[in-house]
């Protein structure tokens, strides 16, 4: 499935979201699709994109922590970095 199916499939409803997470876990080039997909106008698109990009962070984090959120600098990053630490201590 490619970067665009992806974001396809996030937009009707009643998708499998654990299955496309599988999915970016074997593909992780299509990550940078997913967080564009969260400034869609549709809503399907939008939260799809953000469910899949919390369950890939839930299962490999460095895959979106390291090679994306290691270029913000400065104040940007600690609220990224607070919710994430927060998360890890409350499972």
């Amino acid at each position: 499935m490619n970067s665009t199916e992806i974001l396809e499939s996030l937009g009707k409803k009643g998708t499998d979201r654990e299955a496309i997470a599988a999915q970016v876990l074997g593909h992780p080039e299509t990550i940078p699709d997913l967080l564009e997909g969260l400034n869609a106008n549709e809503a399907n698109i939008k939260y799809g994109s953000g469910k899949v990009l919390r369950r890939i962070s839930e299962q490999r984090p460095e895959l979106i922590f390291d090679r994306y959120f290691a270029r913000i600098s400065g104040p940007a990053v600690l609220p990224v970095l607070h919710y994430w630490w927060i998360q890890r201590l409350f499972r």
